[in-house]
C-alpha cells in the first residue's frame, strides 16, 4: 500500500541526480525530449520517478548525457 518514507526519500535523491545534471548543462525539458524522442512531460515524469524510460530511451539518455545508466540513476550523496 504505502511506501516507506525511506523509499520515497531514496527515490527522490536518485531522480534529483538526473534533473541536477540536466540543469547543470543548461538543458531544458524540451531540449532533452527532442533529443530522445519524448515530450517534455515524459522527461519530467522520468525525473520525478513517475515513469521509467524504456530500454531504447535509456540508451538515448546515456548517449545524450555521456553517462552510464548507473551514473544517471546513481543515488545522490547526502548533502548534495
Amino acid at each position: 500500500y504505502a511506501q516507506s518514507i525511506h523509499e520515497v526519500e531514496r527515490r527522490t535523491r536518485m531522480n534529483l541526480v538526473k534533473r541536477t545534471e540536466r540543469m547543470r548543462r543548461g538543458w531544458t525539458l524540451d531540449f532533452v525530449g527532442a533529443q530522445i524522442g519524448c515530450t517534455k512531460a515524459t522527461v519530467h515524469d522520468f525525473e520525478i520517478g513517475r515513469r521509467k524510460p524504456s530500454y531504447t530511451v535509456l540508451c538515448k539518455l546515456e548517449e545524450l548525457f555521456c553517462m552510464t545508466h548507473r551514473e544517471l540513476f546513481a543515488e545522490a550523496a547526502d548533502g548534495k
